[in-house]
């Protein structure tokens, strides 16, 4: 009976060889996301007449390492290293679709933790040199913060089939604030502060297929292309990094919120005051 239906299968792809070619491309069914950055900060009654410089946030995303290894084609035995016809990156999809959504919403929720602490806020500059002097003198302290993320992918499966590969695995996501807190005037450094955002333990699976020839070779060959493709590939890479992300967001903030604290933001305030007495025009 399997033979049979072989032999048929064979048959079909055979006559529509005649009618499409001698190529199968496969088409891809993509699983797309939604990103959704909420995060509802602590509301404190505090009413610091103080102002805080904001420099914009700036973003520190790795290129991805290559896979290693190879997979054997079980029709012509070539082997084929994993990321020959793969261009995908996690890193770089979020670089390309989603880093500029996700910047701005971490930039506007920085600048709404500190407003709930009662601070006013100035800025934010593209960077510290596009401070005015009215605004350094005006402002307690400025924060310059650096964000990194990095996707990082754990392949659990990957199996080659004649005109396609299918990975599996699991997205991990992980990343640190750094924040630069300097006296505006006199640029002195008051403190570095890492806030480590790796420990959120974010996992999400992911499945992608993705197609690494449309003909395998001959009138045969050709014609089993047609017959055991499938009517479509799976991909939800995308889906997997909005929920990836959404979550890192929302985790993310609830710490650096927890971390910048009110009274160590106000620890301070003796020596900067004593660095802007030393500041001479």
């Amino acid at each position: 009976m399997k033979k049979t239906r072989i032999f048929a299968l064979l048959l079909g792809g055979i006559f529509s060889l005649g009618i499409s070619g001698c190529s199968t491309k496969i088409p891809v069914q993509k699983e797309v996301g939604q990103l959704n950055l909420q995060y509802q900060n602590s509301k404190e009654d505090n009413a610091n007449p103080q102002s805080i410089a904001i420099v914009d946030p700036k973003f520190e995303i790795p290129s991805d390492s290559q896979a290693q290894g190879y997979l054997t084609h079980p029709i012509t035995g070539q082997k084929i290293p994993i990321n020959q016809h793969s261009q995908f990156s996690f890193n770089s999809q979020f670089n390309n679709t989603y880093a500029d959504r996700t910047l701005q919403a971490m930039r506007s929720e920085f600048e709404e933790i500190l407003t709930s602490k009662g601070f006013r806020i100035l800025g934010p500059y593209q960077s510290f040199d596009d401070m005015p002097y009215s605004d350094k003198k005006k402002a307690y302290l400025s924060l310059i913060p650096e964000i990194k993320i990095n996707f990082d992918t754990k392949t659990t499966n990957m199996e080659q089939e004649r005109l396609y590969v299918t990975q599996k695995g699991i997205l991990q996501v992980s990343g640190e604030m750094v924040i630069y807190v300097t006296e505006p005037l006199t640029k002195e450094k008051i403190m570095t502060k890492r806030i480590n955002l790796s420990d959120f333990n974010i996992a999400k699976p992911f499945i992608r297929q993705y197609q690494t020839r449309t003909k395998t070779g001959g009138i045969t060959g050709a014609a089993l292309d047609k017959a055991t493709a499938p009517e479509s590939l799976v991909d939800n890479t995308d889906k997997a990094m909005t929920e990836a992300i959404n979550e890192f967001y929302a985790q993310a903030m609830t710490k650096i919120d927890r971390y910048l604290a009110t009274e160590e933001i106000m620890a301070y305030q003796k020596d900067i005051e004593s660095l802007k007495n030393l500041k001479r025009f």
